[in-house]
């Protein structure tokens, strides 16, 4: 039987999204460089089980695995590619429209990165290189 252990090292640190909302022990993060039990659902979400035992939701792109079952793998291997295709497809637009109106071009790059990338703008900064 395939071992369900999930183990998380994190490439940028998590903290609660509404934590400056909402008290928040500040116990709750997933530090960069430190590794974390995890847990899944079936759909493939990621929530690392902080020093505190409380469980914290972790975006693709904010850790890597160190051990993970193999169809848990296989997800996030599919999400980070249609990530990247859509970045991919993104920049494209965006330099040619660059070329005809530079102007028109900023503002539809805001207008969908609001709209499509509402809270994954890491991923287009990590593709970019920035």
């Amino acid at each position: 039987m395939e071992s369900e252990r999930i183990i998380i090292k994190m490439i940028k640190t998590a903290r609660p999204d509404l934590s400056m909302f909402f008290k928040i022990d500040p116990a709750t993060v997933a530090e960069i460089g430190k590794e974390y039990n995890a847990t899944s659902n079936p759909n493939g979400a990621i929530c690392a089980i902080c020093a505190n035992g409380e469980q914290l939701g972790i975006k693709p792109g904010e850790f890597e695995f160190v051990e993970a079952p193999e169809w848990l793998i296989k997800i996030h291997a599919g999400i980070i590619k249609k990530l990247k295709f859509r970045c991919e497809a993104q920049i494209m637009i965006e330099k040619e429209f660059i070329a005809e109106d530079e102007e028109m071009a900023e503002k539809m790059m805001d207008d969908y990165m609001m709209e499509e990338f509402a809270d994954l703008d890491w991923i287009i900064s990590a593709y970019k290189g920035e």
